[in-house]
């Protein structure tokens, strides 16, 4: 009962319901937002929080993947990895020096200042600051990682579907479930920002 009316005192406070004088609780319009896209409440913060934060301009699409990658929702769709992993997840641990995960992530690190957008905060904790720092990865960072690479080699168009199977260890199937989550959190940040007429000052890429 305490953490239903903790959860209920966050909604309250943040404006997603609302409370009359008679103790009846309704969605606000963006609750009804939330529910009508189907997404997490932490989801919707994630979102809210990153377009308060981020500088006016263009939307690159590596920046748009990284932050529907990040997002709950995002961490939380489906994609398969190898068992190495699997059986580290299993236990507990997570095997941080496996070459995977810094492959992705150096090459993450390397779009980034080749599109000069290094300056985005963004980027900073999970990809500037962490360079040459020893520290332990987990799980949800190797899959976004791979997630957002997958995703933009797909974007752009330059590899064929064989190509991707083979370097991200992936079927076909997989590849087109991912992308169509990521299409529903796409549409789901720009129904929030055009709720906030957020699209007014800062144009999304997509």
């Amino acid at each position: 009962e305490k953490e239903i009316d903790y959860c209920l005192d966050i909604l309250v406070k943040n404006r997603l319901i609302i409370e009359d004088k008679n103790g009846i609780l309704s969605p606000t319009a963006n609750g009804v937002l939330i529910i009508a896209k189907g997404i997490k409440v932490d989801t919707y913060f994630y979102f809210k929080t990153w377009m308060k934060n981020s500088k006016q301009g263009e939307i690159s699409d590596l920046e748009l993947l990284i932050v529907l990658s990040l997002s709950r929702n995002g961490k939380d769709l489906p994609i398969p990895f190898s068992q190495p992993y699997r059986n580290d997840y299993k236990r507990g641990t997570y095997n941080h020096d496996w070459d995977g995960e810094e492959i992705y992530w150096h090459k993450i690190l390397g779009l980034i200042f080749d599109q000069r957008e290094g300056d985005k905060e963004i980027y900073r904790d999970k990809f500037i600051l962490k360079e040459g720092e020893e520290e332990t990865s987990t799980l949800e960072d190797y899959l976004s990682c791979k997630k957002t690479l997958l995703l933009y080699d797909w974007i752009k168009g330059d590899k064929e579907v064989k190509s991707l199977e083979q370097e991200y260890i992936l079927y076909k199937g997989s590849i087109l479930r991912l992308a169509e989550g990521f299409c529903w959190l796409a549409d789901s940040l720009a129904a929030i920002a055009e709720s906030a007429c957020w699209k007014k000052k800062t144009k999304i890429n997509s």
